[in-house]
């Protein structure tokens, strides 16, 4: 394609005027059978003791394979991500440190909270101290142990009303 052949052009323009000695790009080519390929390409300049280069000598790895899983695992990522936020369930997803990475608009909406308030803080940061405290002890129980457990606890919903919650926690292994 076009596009692909400018990007090589772009890719070989600063090595031949001697800006730079070396380039690492992602291209795409067309075999002669019209299918695609994805390559890996390094190139480094030669010089000829004049200004420029004199050639070029580089490497090309065929990563399409590579490309492919990764298109698929993005792809998975979002359906995931996706399933996540129509769940009617609230959910918050915490990484071992005990920081929130995520969570779904249910869980948003109950707790009446800004994902980006909550993002990367810890219970202590956005609990009573009592019910962080109880929190925090389970998370290291269930991260030793690993497994699924679940816990009562009297929390404050968006409207400002105490509830009685069920929390059902699981590692993810």
């Amino acid at each position: 394609p076009e596009a692909d052949r400018r990007r090589i052009t772009e890719l070989l323009r600063p090595l031949a005027a001697g800006t730079s000695d070396s380039a690492r790009e992602m291209l795409r080519i067309r075999r002669r059978d019209g299918s695609e390929r994805w390559l890996d390409v390094s190139v480094r300049a030669q010089l000829n003791g004049r200004s420029g280069a004199g050639g070029f000598a580089g490497s090309a790895l065929d990563v399409t394979e590579r490309r492919q899983s990764e298109e698929k695992l993005r792809d998975q990522l979002h359906l995931t991500g996706e399933l996540l936020e129509v769940v009617p369930s609230p959910i918050y997803i915490m990484d071992t440190e005990g920081r929130f990475v995520g969570f779904n608009r249910a869980y948003k909406e109950a707790m009446g909270i800004r994902r980006r308030d909550w993002l990367g803080k810890t219970v202590f940061d956005m609990f009573p101290p009592d019910l962080a405290r109880c929190h925090a002890e389970l998370d290291q129980t269930l991260l030793r142990e690993t497994g699924a457990q679940a816990c009562r606890a009297r929390i404050t919903d968006a409207q400002g009303k105490p509830r009685e919650a069920i929390f059902n926690k699981a590692t993810f292994t």
